[in-house]
């Protein structure tokens, strides 16, 4: 069968290589502003971009994803103690 006239094997290849690559590189980027944040004594870090909202723990650095709040409807809270919501 072909698609576009590639081959769909070719096709089915071709995005299973793109869609490690996209992990590889958002896994990355998590390490690196958390390795950052561990360097200059920094508790976390948060940001929010197009993948999954989530909370990882790098080391002694919290990494917070808010992801975006239109297609994931994410948030984040914090309360006056310093735990986030997933706590209670």
């Amino acid at each position: 069968m072909k698609l576009f006239k590639v081959p769909l094997k070719g096709l089915i290849g071709f995005a299973k290589r793109q869609t490690k690559a996209t992990v590889g590189c958002v896994l990355k980027f998590e390490s690196n502003l958390s390795e950052h944040a561990q360097k200059y004594e920094y508790d976390g870090v948060i940001c929010g971009h197009c993948h999954a909202p989530e909370i990882k723990i790098f080391g002694d650095t919290r990494y917070t994803n808010c992801s975006d709040w239109m297609e994931n409807w994410s948030e984040i809270v914090e309360h006056h103690g310093g735990s986030d919501s997933r706590s209670h």
